[in-house]
């Protein structure tokens, strides 16, 4: 909240929220902070349901938390709204990808660089695969193309096929970079026929 907003109206909103948004199916739990210039409000929700079940947050769900705190805080006499930034006219003013970011500052959690590694050989083995497809089809093209005497165009889908490169992942990439700033040309893919 804006610098001399009440804490204790914050914090009665939050509780309001709160209460009225997950304490019949969710633990939680809610910290005031007034460490910094404008107070706010953490929040913690147990994803577990005590029904069973896990709690799954959607966007059409953040817009409603959004709305019913700005209510929560009008009805404790603080003046608050719940438009989207957009409609305010502020477009995306920071990265949309927080992990890409903070991985660039390098304070990317151990753990979380960790499973990002974990998950890298079956997204690139994902990317190989429809690399792969492509260029066969590139290859079938370029034999039917050979075989009704189009051989001009043969050789031209040919050639396009081959400047395919070899696909690569983000994280394989940057790394790439950072070893060599050469201006290199990955390997290209070998289709066996």
């Amino acid at each position: 909240m804006p610098a001399g907003t009440s804490p204790e109206k914050v914090l009665a909103a939050s509780r309001e929220f709160a209460r009225e948004e997950f304490a019949l199916q969710h633990r939680y739990a809610l910290v005031l902070h007034t460490d910094q210039d404008h107070p706010h409000v953490h929040l913690v929700v147990s994803a577990h349901k005590r029904e069973g079940g896990r709690l799954n947050i959607r966007k059409a769900d953040l817009r409603r938390f959004r709305e019913q705190f700005a209510r929560q805080l009008r009805r404790q006499g603080v003046e608050a709204n719940a438009t989207p930034v957009q409609v305010r006219g502020r477009l995306t003013d920071h990265p949309r990808d927080g992990a890409y970011w903070a991985a660039q500052r390098g304070a990317l959690r151990p753990e979380a660089r960790h499973h990002r590694r974990k998950l890298e050989p079956a997204s690139l083995s994902r990317i190989i695969d429809t690399a792969e497809r492509v260029q066969a089809d590139w290859f079938a093209t370029g034999r039917t193309l050979q075989a009704q005497g189009q051989r001009e165009l043969a050789v031209e889908v040919e050639q396009f096929r081959q400047r395919f490169r070899t696909p690569i992942t983000r994280c394989e990439r940057e790394a790439a970079r950072a070893r060599s700033r050469e201006d290199r040309s990955p390997r290209q893919l070998e289709l066996l026929r």
